[in-house]
């Protein structure tokens, strides 16, 4: 709404000294930004209010977005929504934003702001250097002011985007399942570790922590995502600056493979395994996901739609540079045909029809990718899995998935909260190298 050599729809006032004008000398949104300029710290540079009243409704929210910056460090600058009632009589003011040091580069301010509940309009106001504020004089900028009512959740119909609305080559939110994960390693005094996250490449978010003894504390140097150069999968690295040993905490959210998981003896709700000091028995590190570690480290994709499609195509645990290199026009006609599979919904339901994966085929790569632990020495080190069909362990995938990572699991184990016996269990199957055993809640025996 700023054009000319003057601000469109803004009345204007000028502290002595100072300047009030439009710029396109610099700008952040179209070609024009409303500039104040500052001469003296005192006096302060100006003030402009939007000249027209914006219609509100009482106690609803509202999303602001503007952007701001000064030409130096240390101007100070401030913005308000003043709400009036019906007959435009001012009610109060909302400040947005009251700084004395305004960022050199344009930034986006957005948030949210309630009307008063007899409101019926509101105004913006913006202030280039307040007076006597900040340390220095010069330039605040303004530039791209939009104000509009929020929407809530609750104001979304169910069912509002269909399917059949979204692209072909889209997802629908319903047919994607975000899982989360726990996992800790102790790290020695001054050393670094890193953890393999069990959701790899489809990965989406991970917080990162640490401890020492019952409290937390913010001990590592780094935290970093990235691929080793011995072209293992993507981990999590940690680095101890203290002078004691530790634990680190890793949380992560990932899209879901291909649930539900059976090792022969039932459904499993969560996979729990533990790295033991094969001497004392104290837990050195743990893995707590709705996944197996196999599920997404090992050379066949179990992802539901990559992995279909690669199936569907003759590619399922395929190394495709090897088959370039072998037929390169074979293989890149199979990429072709993944590529028409993907972005056709038809094709990829006909495929996840026909080429759902069998519970065989979900533990391909279990002796290969048995567990998670990069450090693991089997001189040193035992991993056990705790009974993945016990009722306890239930208990704890419930309590995970609906308290938000409150019921850590991980923290839980490095504790002491559990009993874990030392005798494996009799089960059809487990991991190449990792003992199945029972446990229970310490003191309760439950």
């Amino acid at each position: 709404d700023i054009s000319g050599s003057l601000p469109t729809d803004w009345v204007a006032t000028e502290y002595t000294g100072s300047t009030i004008a439009s710029s396109n000398a610099v700008n952040a949104e179209g070609e024009y930004v409303l500039a104040i300029t500052s001469t003296v710290l005192a006096n302060g540079g100006g003030e402009a209010i939007h000249n027209k009243y914006k219609a509100v409704a009482g106690s609803e929210t509202y999303s602001y977005r503007m952007y701001y910056w000064a030409s130096v460090a240390n101007i100070s600058s401030k913005i308000e929504l003043i709400w009036y009632d019906v007959s435009k009589a001012q009610i109060s003011v909302t400040t947005i934003i009251n700084t004395t040091n305004t960022p050199t580069a344009a930034t986006a301010l957005k948030g949210q702001a309630t009307a008063p509940a007899n409101a019926r309009f509101v105004r913006t106001k913006v202030i280039g250097g307040v007076p006597g504020a900040g340390a220095a004089v010069g330039t605040i900028y303004f530039d791209g002011l939009d104000l509009f009512r929020a929407v809530s959740n609750a104001q979304i119909m169910p069912d509002a985007v269909a399917q059949i609305n979204i692209a072909a080559s889209s997802v629908g939110q319903g047919e994607i399942k975000r899982a989360t994960a726990n996992q800790s390693l102790s790290i020695g005094a001054t050393g670094d570790g890193e953890i393999t996250p069990p959701g790899g490449d489809y990965t989406h978010n991970w917080f990162a922590g640490g401890t020492r003894g019952s409290y937390a504390f913010s001990q590592y140097q780094w935290v970093s995502w990235g691929t080793r150069t011995d072209s293992s999968p993507n981990v999590v690295q940690f680095c101890n600056t203290d002078n004691s040993s530790s634990t680190a905490y890793l949380r992560s959210s990932y899209f879901q493979a291909s649930p539900p998981y059976s090792l022969g003896y039932g459904e499993i709700p969560l996979f729990i395994q533990v790295l033991l000091d094969k001497t004392t028995l104290e837990v050195l590190g743990t893995c707590a996901a709705p996944d197996p570690a196999w599920a997404y480290h090992g050379p066949h994709n179990l992802h539901p739609v990559d992995g279909v499609i690669q199936r569907a195509v003759g590619l399922w645990g395929e190394n495709i540079s090897e088959l370039v290199a072998q037929d390169r026009a074979a293989t890149i006609e199979k990429l072709r045909q993944a590529k028409q599979i993907k972005s056709n919904s038809r094709l990829l339901q006909k495929a996840r029809e026909d080429y759902a994966f069998t519970v065989d085929e979900k533990n391909i790569d279990m002796d290969q990718v048995p567990h998670l632990f990069n450090s693991f020495d089997p001189n040193k080190h035992v991993v056990v899995m705790l009974d993945p069909c016990s009722s306890l362990t239930e208990e704890l995938a419930i309590s995970d998935e609906f308290t938000g990572g409150e019921y850590n699991i991980s923290r839980l184990l490095h504790d002491g909260r559990f009993v874990i016996d030392n005798t494996p269990l009799s089960v059809n199957r487990t991991p190449a190298g990792v003992l199945t055993v029972g446990y229970k809640w310490k003191n309760t025996g439950g």
